[in-house]
């Protein structure tokens, strides 16, 4: 077979996805929804933030995808390198798809060919002569067959001319599985050149999703970087309430990292209808104006130090502690005040999420607008973005920038939505107050479950998603507490869902 006929057959089978060279460096993706579907038609902008006018655009085709050429950008450096090597495929380990850059000095024949642990070739992913420069291509897990490759180490060798390099890559799961799987700190770095601490502001907008703005990025050549983006239809606001819309999906409950405490495990397999979710934690305003609301009906009776139920359920339960203050900590009070039979909340505070509530406190607000509490598994899929995400960020990743924790320093909570939003548009998922949610506290069963809503009786009700006052542990999307319905807590809000 000619070598052009050979190669037109990998590209057949898909072997080889995209060659970046020294005069065009591709940055792509694709820009979904939150129900995971494709938006296209989306205007897609990378603005260099130390030169505003220096802006990239694509717009998304049918699949959602987009493509820009940065090679124009401030900061990347386009020079021809001056050695031979072979980077470490990224991500690794991988499943299925793994992006492997390289750099030649001259022109040359190249070819990279991948082989099973003992030696026997797997793969030709590419066979051609290439320029001098950085280039990248892309192996799917797949052979020369178009057949996807068992799970295990496998290695990669460059050769071009007489050189030659050699490295080791991981395979999870096999198969051409395109779940997710949790991280691991293998220690591996890529060649791939950065843009030189040049950041960009990426903004997505088109006419059916909310706005979508991210700053501070820094770009990495060959990096593949998806968007999830909230439709406009999928906002509904209740009594002042904005909600997300979740869609139904089964994903895996528990310590999917094998790291967490035994009440986190066994993972098990929990499959969900959809639901509507409030995007921030219930806020002082909003808690306020239910306050008001009940005791114009009748529903609550209070003092200057506390409320508690009048009638129904609830009846004689305590539902927040208005005079509750943390020693030491003089922003971690409660800001909703008593006087003239009137709950007001104390200036600059509205939008802070409501603390000092008990489990019934934060139920009751729920019932009275005919909402509720979300189920602890219903919380902890949220929680993760559909995306099996470790914490509720918008990447799954854990830093001061992400979420108000102990180590920002700032050591009260701070108002909703002073985060990125995580994947399926809800903020603050991670970090600034526990939220109270419906279930009992009881252990995990390994059976598959749908829709569980817990055990039917108990002593505890289960807190998720760590506070200011926590670190990083407490923040994960698995970790859970249980706590008395009846205390009220310094650091204990709520959400509510929609069903």
């Amino acid at each position: 077979m000619k070598r052009w006929d050979r190669f037109s057959a990998l590209l057949v089978i898909a072997l080889l996805v995209v060659s970046t060279s020294a005069s065009s460096i591709i940055i792509q993706g694709a820009v979904a929804d939150t129900a995971g579907k494709p938006v296209s038609g989306a205007l897609v902008t990378f603005t260099d933030e130390s030169n505003p006018d220096n802006k990239f655009r694509d717009y998304t085709d049918t699949q959602g995808k987009y493509a820009i050429d940065l090679s124009m950008a401030v900061g990347f450096d386009t020079t021809v390198p001056s050695e031979f090597s072979l980077g470490q495929n990224y991500p690794n380990p991988f499943n299925p798809t793994t992006t492997i850059p390289f750099t030649l000095d001259s022109p040359e024949l190249v070819s990279i060919a991948v082989y099973n642990i003992i030696g026997q070739k797997v793969a030709t992913v590419i066979d051609n002569y290439m320029s001098a420069g950085f280039h990248f291509v892309t192996w799917n897990g797949m052979d020369d067959r178009g057949n996807h490759v068992s799970a295990g180490i496998y290695l990669y060798q460059l050769k071009a001319g007489r050189q030659i390099e050699t490295k080791k890559m991981l395979l999870l799961d096999g198969g051409g599985s395109h779940a997710a799987k949790p991280s691991m700190n293998s220690g591996n770095q890529s060649v791939a050149k950065s843009a030189n601490q040049v950041t960009y502001t990426i903004t997505i907008v088109n006419n059916v999703i909310i706005p979508y703005t991210r700053t501070g990025v820094t770009i990495t050549y060959g990096q593949t970087m998806d968007f999830v983006v909230t439709l406009i239809d999928s906002i509904i606001i209740i009594n002042g309430i904005t909600f997300v819309s979740i869609p139904g999906n089964t994903f895996e409950m528990g310590d999917v990292e094998n790291a967490g405490t035994s009440e986190e495990r066994p993972v098990h397999s929990v499959t969900l209808t959809g639901f509507e979710m409030s995007i921030y934690e219930i806020t002082n305003a909003q808690y306020a104006q239910f306050l008001n609301d009940a005791k114009a009906s009748g529903d609550i009776t209070a003092t200057s130090s506390s409320v508690e139920g009048a009638k129904g359920a609830y009846s004689k339960q305590k539902y927040i502690y208005l005079a509750g203050t943390l020693s030491g900590f003089p922003g971690a009070r409660c800001w909703i005040t008593y006087n003239n039979e009137t709950f007001s909340v104390v200036s600059g505070h509205e939008n802070w999420p409501v603390v000092w509530l008990t489990w019934y406190g934060s139920k009751a607000f729920a019932l009275y607008y005919g909402l509720d509490l979300p189920s602890e598994a219903e919380w902890e899929y949220a929680c993760r973005g559909g995306k099996q995400y470790l914490y509720g960020t918008d990447d799954g990743t854990f830093s001061t920038s992400k979420a108000n924790h102990w180590n920002t320093g700032i050591y009260h909570p701070v108002e909703v939505g002073s985060y990125p939003k995580n994947p399926f548009g809800l903020y603050d998922m991670s970090g600034n107050v526990w939220e109270w949610c419906g279930d009992w506290y009881d252990s995990y069963s390994s059976s598959p479950a749908i829709n569980p809503t817990g055990a039917e009786t108990g002593s505890n009700r289960v807190g998720r998603g760590g506070r200011w006052y926590d670190n990083s542990w407490y923040c994960r999307s698995a970790y859970r507490v249980g706590i008395n319905p009846s205390n009220w807590d310094f650091s204990f809000g709520f959400r509510v869902v929609r069903r």
